[in-house]
């Protein structure tokens, strides 16, 4: 069955629920490459720039994961009370934070288990190496 066989709700909870799985496998090479700089970091004994370079990916995966969360509050509108189909962008206009509540959400995201790790462990054997070696 094809998109253009399916109503239009359906349709778009199958194009979005496709692009909220993609969020994650992005998020997961995200944490790839931090694990990857961090290793090289290690490796080459350099440290400041690691830290700084691991602290910006997972501020960019706290980044990925707020737009997902906003794939996820789509679908389970659409779900829950059958919305009306091809709403999300008017949807997200209509409930967008200021920048401080946009921040917000994005430090939000960033602390979620599942987004902080591997991060902080990283970060905190980072700093550990500087104090122990």
């Amino acid at each position: 069955m094809s998109h253009t066989d399916l109503d239009p709700i359906s349709a778009e909870w199958l194009a979005l629920h496709q692009d909220h799985e993609r969020y994650d496998r992005w998020a997961l090479l995200i944490k790839l490459l931090a694990l990857l700089v961090w290793l090289l970091g290690w490796h080459w004994w350099v440290t400041w720039p690691v830290t700084l370079v691991v602290a910006l990916l997972w501020g960019q995966e706290a980044i990925w994961r707020t737009w997902q969360a906003r794939l996820g509050d789509r679908l389970l509108a659409i779900e829950q009370d059958g919305a009306k189909p091809f709403r999300l962008y008017s949807e997200w206009r209509g409930q967008r934070p200021g920048m401080v509540g946009l921040m917000l959400a994005y430090a939000k995201s960033a602390l979620r288990p599942t987004v902080a790790y591997p991060y902080i462990v990283l970060l905190v054997l980072d700093a550990a190496r500087k104090w122990l070696f």
